[in-house]
């Protein structure tokens, strides 16, 4: 039935017409005829890894909330499942129906941006080197010297500024998120420079799928709350930087 959101868009279907909103705008499209659509069997596997991608990609966005926040553009839930399923699909001796993110190539991820609108290549050139996973599943890395003002991008009236690594470990029979961690560093604009950081993890499980993500959160000083964040919807770097499996 056809019915008028909160925006006052017309949604829903209405005799063999459907109404979707697409970027803001009302598309119009014939109701599909599924009598007439017979799937093979091929095609019945193929939604069998869709579906599994999608439920992988919910899963993702679900461990990675606490960076992300909901500041995401709005189809990035369905660009992320597109990235999930082209990862599970390089693995080409697994047949249609049996595809999987752990036995495909997850590092296709990585560089995967949260938020169209600002993504957060264009935010920061900071650089991280020597990634390790050690014989006690911790993992380290090193964030190269910058120096922030040059290095980082400031919005207007910030600060400070909070460098966050989300670390988010998902168990590899079910993708259900199992353990997390964050690790980050607070600069100012004034930092002349800020000097080459090492990072360590806490021991992760083994068998499982880690997901790094880095963000970037801003601050000004308020004289109630201390601390008043500046990001929002149109202004949140946050992109997952690095794929390890333990």
């Amino acid at each position: 039935m056809a019915h008028l959101n909160e925006k006052n868009q017309i949604v829903g279907g209405l005799g063999n017409l459907i109404f979707r909103v697409v970027n803001g705008k009302i598309v119009v499209q014939t109701r599909p005829d599924y009598s007439q659509v017979k799937q093979t069997q091929s095609t019945q596997k193929a939604a069998s890894d869709f579906g599994k991608a999608s439920q992988v990609a919910k899963k993702i966005s679900y461990g990675c909330q606490q960076i992300i926040q909901g500041y995401h553009s709005p189809e990035m839930a369905t660009r992320l499942r597109s990235k999930v399923l082209q990862a599970m699909r390089t693995h080409a001796s697994l047949p249609l129906g049996r595809k999987d993110l752990w036995s495909g190539t997850p590092e296709l991820l990585e560089g995967f941006e949260f938020n169209k609108h600002s993504p957060y290549k264009d935010n920061s050139e900071l650089w991280t080197l020597n990634w390790e996973l050690d014989s006690q599943r911790r993992i380290h890395f090193k964030q190269k010297a910058f120096t922030p003002k040059n290095h980082l991008y400031w919005l207007p009236r910030a600060e400070s500024l909070q460098i966050c690594y989300w670390i988010c470990a998902f168990q590899k029979k079910d993708y259900k998120p199992c353990q997390q961690q964050l690790l980050t560093l607070t600069v100012s604009p004034d930092f002349v420079e800020v000097p080459m950081q090492n990072f360590e993890s806490e021991v992760f499980p083994e068998g499982c799928l880690i997901i790094i993500c880095v963000s970037m959160f801003y601050y000004r000083s308020d004289a109630i709350i201390g601390g008043n964040l500046l990001n929002h919807k149109k202004f949140h770097p946050a992109r997952i930087l690095k794929i390890v499996k333990t």
